[in-house]
């Protein structure tokens, strides 16, 4: 099903792993990391504006619309693990929701 999510505010599924009990998502990489990593240290956070962050947070609010309500078939998922790990950074820093893994 994650390989059917054609959203820009989503990572972008690469390909998946499977050897015995361990399983790996393959996801495009994002090259300024997830949001977790520019809290709690000063000199991070001073990158992110508070127009950056409002942008994140509006990247993440489309993301979570589309998952929840605009996926075609009238199919849905439900991303109940957002947190800052989740929340990855690209190269314009647009937001993109990743984590999928089932807990």
């Amino acid at each position: 099903m994650l390989s059917s999510i054609k959203h820009h505010n989503i990572v972008t599924l690469i390909g998946f792993c499977v050897e015995g009990f361990e399983m790996l998502l393959v996801i495009k990489k994002i090259t300024n990391g997830h949001l977790d990593n520019y809290f709690g240290n000063i000199n991070e956070m001073c990158i992110l504006t508070w127009e950056l962050r409002l942008k994140i947070c509006i990247d993440v609010a489309r993301a979570l619309i589309y998952l929840h309500s605009q996926m075609d078939d009238k199919r849905f998922i439900i991303h109940n693990n957002i947190h800052s790990t989740a929340i990855r950074l690209d190269e314009n820093w647009e937001a993109k929701i990743a984590d999928f893994e089932g807990r």
